[in-house]
């Protein structure tokens, strides 16, 4: 246990400026692989995703929550799906590794970033917890920067990318009618910010959403997520050849 640190405070500056650099050197570094050995990083970064993501449950489920499964904690935020969709990275098919790793870099990483640069839900009381999610994002975004200089991120895939966000944003709100109907655990879960049974936590959004009402911030903030993406896909992608 800790005192929890404040947001903008010099421990938050530290932790996601210490992160991302972390990343960036990480990806310098990763220039010396060549191309064709990035799908079994992708694949190994899967594995350090899953490990992080069972070691956050079950310290969460034993300290945390006394031997309650609480929703909001459930594996299926923006910055989780890398791990479902990087797992047997390297037995996909070509087209499929360039649908994923073009929404690695360019989904993942916004919200990467995003999570970094404004980390309400991760600065913790809890050392553990706290150190894991700057960890995790900043992992992140070495997997995007790394799709990215390998140019395993294009142009062309992001159409594949686009499909992949709608589909796991469909599964997202599947979750959400699950988790807030069922019985079993405690918490309302808000897989991706778009549950309808609760208000955003969002800075901006909240705004919108007390103006225009749920479903219409739900709506646009799907949309924003998305010019984000093909915007930062447009500026750092390039087709082969």
């Amino acid at each position: 246990m800790m005192h929890r640190p404040s947001l903008f405070s010099a421990a938050h500056f530290l932790l996601s400026a210490g992160s991302i650099l972390a990343a960036y050197f990480a990806a310098k570094y990763s220039e010396k692989y060549g191309k064709d050995q990035c799908p079994a990083i992708l694949a190994r970064s899967a594995q350090v995703f899953l490990l992080a993501e069972i070691g956050k449950q079950i310290f969460l489920y034993f300290t945390v929550n006394h031997g309650l499964f609480d929703w909001w904690y459930f594996p299926f935020q923006l910055c989780s799906v890398p791990m479902y969709l990087l797992f047997r990275f390297e037995s996909r098919s070509e087209t499929v590794q360039e649908w994923i790793c073009t929404f690695l870099g360019s989904y993942t990483m916004i919200s990467a970033l995003c999570a970094l640069l404004y980390p309400e839900n991760m600065l913790s009381e809890y050392v553990f917890l706290t150190l894991h999610s700057f960890l995790y994002h900043g992992w992140l975004v070495f997997v995007s920067l790394l799709c990215i200089r390998k140019h395993l991120c294009t142009r062309k895939g992001f159409r594949g990318a686009l499909i992949l966000f709608l589909l796991l944003s469909g599964i997202a709100e599947i979750i959400n009618a699950a988790g807030y109907h069922s019985p079993w655990g405690t918490g309302i879960p808000d897989m991706f910010y778009i549950s309808p049974f609760t208000s955003t936590l969002q800075p901006v959004f909240s705004a919108i959403e007390a103006s225009m009402g749920r479903p219409a911030e739900i709506i646009i903030y799907l949309l924003t997520l998305s010019l984000c993406a093909f915007i930062l896909n447009r500026i750092s992608a390039k087709d082969h050849g």
